[in-house]
């Protein structure tokens, strides 16, 4: 009998750890949003352009988007880049975006102006080229 009840609390224990990581695989990331923003939302093929006024929820549904993208979908943090205008839009999708995926996620994204991340990209390839140049005279 105490060998039929550790069995029966084993698969009880298993049931309950599958329920708590379902769970954690997908989310509900349309909750709340009109039916516009929701189709934004969970549009994954092709171009999606949102233009709308001051206040009316652009960074929600892209913030959104960027959290379906990741946990829904399954598509690597490191194939989305994030670009602005201004430094506050940038630390304001951050602060929102690390209430909706991990800390580790979000630190896989690129986030930035659109300037700091043309900078990034130019440094990068200032220091590879300069990696490339002295293998090439070592080489030589």
């Amino acid at each position: 009998q105490a060998q039929n009840k550790s069995k029966r609390k084993q698969k009880q224990y298993v049931s309950l750890d599958l329920q708590f990581f379902a769970k954690k695989e997908s989310k509900d990331f349309t909750d709340g949003l009109n039916e516009p923003q929701a189709e934004a939302v969970v549009t994954t093929d092709g171009t999606v352009q949102i233009c709308s006024v001051a206040g009316s929820g652009k960074t929600r549904v892209l913030t959104h988007r960027i959290g379906n993208m990741i946990i829904n979908e399954k598509i690597s943090p490191n194939n989305i880049l994030v670009t602005t205008f201004t430094k506050k839009a940038s630390e304001e999708m951050i602060d929102r975006l690390g209430s909706l995926i991990s800390e580790e996620q979000l630190e896989e994204l690129t986030i930035g102006t659109t300037h700091s991340i043309g900078y990034r990209i130019l440094k990068n390839e200032l220091q590879n080229s300069r990696k490339s140049s002295l293998v090439a005279n070592a080489m030589a």
